[in-house]
């Protein structure tokens, strides 16, 4: 990427190679070392961790005995 895309596209700050070593969570933000699983998506930049996961579940579940209407 040239120097005047990068600037387009970020303000000139490039960012870090997708690693295992760099994921973080996108909803809590903690990294990979802080949490016991890692689901990452499909762009370097967005992953979940198992306790939020387990967050979303209870939501979810929480909302289906909720009556709509």
């Amino acid at each position: 990427m040239s120097d005047r895309s990068a600037k387009a596209f970020g303000g000139g700050e490039r960012r870090p190679p997708y690693t295992a070593a760099n994921l973080a969570c996108s909803f809590c933000g903690k990294c990979r070392d802080q949490v016991r699983n890692m689901v990452a998506g499909p762009t370097w930049h967005v992953a979940i961790c198992d306790e939020c996961v387990g967050l979303c579940s209870e939501i979810f579940a929480e909302g289906l005995e909720e009556p709509r209407g």
